[in-house]
């Protein structure tokens, strides 16, 4: 009879796991964004810019 065979190692590190994350409720704070100036609806917030979800105007953030 042989031997068994040797087990093997693998060379790629595990794939990590969706985390869930906690976040305030959108609602809240949508409160500080601006108001659209041509149809008056809260604008939504984006890394770099608001954004009104009815007319489709986009006011840029300014760089800090």
């Amino acid at each position: 009879m042989g031997k068994k065979r040797k087990k093997k190692t693998y060379t790629t590190p595990k794939k990590i796991k969706h985390v869930n994350q906690n976040k305030p409720l959108n609602i809240l704070q949508s409160i500080y964004n601006p108001k659209c100036k041509e149809c008056n609806n809260n604008m939504s917030n984006h890394l770099d810019r608001f954004t009104c979800s009815n007319c489709g105007i986009c006011i840029s953030k300014k760089n800090k």
